[in-house]
């Protein structure tokens, strides 16, 4: 049962990561804009402390989760995939609050942006590229532990989750690389970074709840129930019985 619910924490922090950092992207008033800025770009203005908070807690929350995860799929048979990949996923986070990325030209107002991208900027980008993979990636490697417990149709949806995620960072650079100004933020990044994410969230709450919360049909059920004292006829029974 422990590992049952530290797996659901997993689901709660990746859950909290989209509404707190929608919440906190949509009301501030220094020109944040949520279909256009990165979500990393919440560590930047007067409330940046609480997109890195967000980031990291988020991060090492999922992290403990990774294991409970491992452990609930090695009882139901289904391999380290999964967990594995909510494992970088989370340290991406980690990683990406420690390394904040830099301005940029439009957010937040008035900073200076660097004429090259500053080393920790550099770490955080690397953290982003894989966090989009491990989204993907965990999406697939459910694809085949949903294929191990026989349920083709949820795998099929698995798979089609991870192209999604794969297909919106793809789209968001293609539109990058045509716009005039050739940025990010003119291709709606915002908008296709919080896709991906809302993707991985809605995935790994249905996981959970769907097959890391089940018993394992090989699973020993023990009975927790105080057991009764024996009644007066059973007492005169033993007693005869000697």
């Amino acid at each position: 049962m422990s590992d049952v619910i530290g797996a659901g924490s997993g689901p709660v922090a990746w859950v909290a990561l989209v509404v707190v950092s929608t919440l906190d992207g949509a009301t501030r008033a220094d020109g944040y804009e949520l279909a256009r800025h990165w979500v990393s770009l919440l560590s930047h203005g007067d409330r940046g402390w609480v997109g890195t908070l967000n980031l990291a807690t988020c991060g090492a929350v999922l992290l403990l989760a990774s294991v409970a995860i491992h452990r609930r799929s090695r009882l139901l048979g289904t391999g380290p995939g999964v967990a594995a990949a909510v494992a970088v996923f989370a340290t991406t986070l980690v990683v990406a609050a420690a390394f904040p990325m830099d301005p940029t030209p439009n957010y937040p107002p008035g900073a200076v942006v660097p004429e090259l991208m500053s080393v920790p900027a550099r770490i955080h980008a690397v953290a982003g590229v894989l966090a989009v993979g491990a989204t993907a990636g965990m999406c697939l490697a459910g694809r085949a532990a949903l294929h191990q417990l026989g349920r083709d149709r949820a795998a099929r949806v698995s798979g089609w989750c991870a192209t999604a995620c794969a297909g919106m960072i793809s789209a968001c650079s293609v539109l990058a690389a045509l716009s005039p100004s050739r940025s990010w933020e003119a291709a709606g990044a915002g908008a296709f970074q919080r896709g991906v994410v809302v993707v991985g969230a809605a995935w790994i709450s249905w996981y959970w709840w769907s097959v890391l919360r089940t018993r394992p049909a090989d699973e020993p059920v023990v009975d927790v129930r105080p057991v009764a004292p024996p009644t007066r006829g059973a007492r005169d029974v033993v007693r005869g019985g000697r």
